[in-house]
C-alpha cells in the first residue's frame, strides 16, 4: 500500500520544485537537454554569458535529480562536465502568441491531458494497490497564463 505522506511535506516538495522550475534559465536548460546531453560552457556559449552564470543552474537540476552527469573531457588545465536530462523528467516550455481561438484549443487540450492524467492516476491506483508497491509522487502541471509581456514590447 503507498505510503501516505503528511500535507505539508508534500508542499515543501511542491514548492522546491516550482522554484526550481521558477527561473527562465532552469526551463531553458531542460528544454535543450531534451535534444541530447549539454556541456555548461556548451550552455552559456549558446546564452553569450559566463560560464559561471549557468553552472549554478546545472548544479541545481542536478541536485533535483532531473539531470545527471554522463563523461567529463580534459580541455586545457580543466574538465568539461557534460549532463542529459533523466527520462523520468519530462518538462517542455515554450511560449505561444495566441488569438482568441488559439487560447480556447489550448485550452481544451489541456483539459483533455488534465483528465488522461487522472485517468493514468486511477489505473496506477488500482496497480498499486494489486502489487503492494509503494509508487511515487509525480507532480504533474498544466498551466497556461497569458504574459504580462506584450508583443509589440518584442519588436
Amino acid at each position: 500500500m503507498p505510503q501516505q505522506c503528511a500535507r505539508s511535506e508534500y508542499l515543501v516538495g511542491e514548492a522546491q520544485i516550482l522554484r526550481a522550475l521558477g527561473h527562465p534559465t532552469r526551463l531553458e536548460l531542460l528544454e535543450a537537454l531534451h535534444q541530447g546531453e549539454l556541456s555548461p560552457s556548451q550552455f552559456a556559449r549558446r546564452r553569450r554569458e559566463p560560464v559561471s552564470n549557468v553552472t549554478y543552474h546545472f548544479r541545481l537540476l542536478e541536485k533535483m535529480g532531473w539531470i545527471e552527469l554522463v563523461r567529463t573531457t580534459p580541455v586545457g588545465g580543466s574538465v568539461e562536465h557534460f549532463y542529459r536530462r533523466i527520462e523520468r523528467v519530462l518538462a517542455s516550455w515554450r511560449p505561444a502568441i495566441l488569438d482568441e481561438g488559439g487560447w480556447i484549443e489550448t485550452k481544451e487540450a489541456m483539459r483533455v491531458a488534465s483528465e488522461a492524467i487522472a485517468s493514468a492516476e486511477a489505473r496506477a491506483g488500482e496497480r498499486l494497490r494489486n502489487s503492494g508497491e509503494e509508487g511515487a509522487i509525480v507532480i504533474t502541471s498544466l498551466l497556461g497564463v497569458p504574459s504580462p509581456v506584450q508583443i509589440s514590447a518584442l519588436a
